[in-house]
């Protein structure tokens, strides 16, 4: 749909999935192109040194295992630091590409040190396992709850098992 003509010229997936893009594009379409690079697609988290400096975090492998979309940070464990709470997904995608739905949900525990310790999910209780678009830590007269919300399907609540 970005590129209108070319479902004209390929009106299906497997019509141009062989293809190089040499064969797809002009040699003058390929010469105004833009090009651009990604060279770290991995979620990571960058803590300010002060002065416009950060320093990068890399993350648990278990927090790259799908896209990741919502970030809520606050203190989950009740030590006052700082922890990560990560959720993701995506089921619409391509056919051809399959759905990404590794993600658990991810809480990382901070040291107070900018270090991150993943606390499994068999320790958190969490299983945040749907398209998860935002996470939000709400305070309630009953206690702080978790609440998640997801890409078209219900809303999940998650309360501390002590509450």
């Amino acid at each position: 749909s970005q590129i209108p003509y070319l479902g004209r010229k390929y009106p299906k997936y497997a019509d141009y999935q062989d293809q190089q893009i040499t064969e797809i594009f002009s040699p003058q379409e390929l010469e105004s192109a833009i090009l651009l690079e990604a060279h770290d697609l991995s979620t990571s988290v960058y803590l300010s040194n002060g002065d416009l400096a950060f320093s990068k975090i890399d993350l648990p492998m278990q927090v790259q295992f799908s896209n990741t979309f919502a970030i809520s940070v606050g203190d989950y464990n009740g030590d006052d630091l700082p922890d990560i709470l990560f959720g993701g997904n995506m089921y619409h995608s391509k056919p051809e590409m399959g759905r990404y739905d590794a993600s658990y949900g991810s809480l990382l525990l901070g040291d107070g040190s900018g270090g991150f310790k993943l606390m499994p999910a068999s320790e958190s209780g969490l299983k945040i396992d749907r398209a998860v678009r935002v996470i939000r830590k709400v305070s309630s007269p009953f206690g702080d709850r978790i609440v998640v919300a997801n890409n078209n399907d219900y809303l999940q609540i998650f309360i501390k098992s002590s509450e």
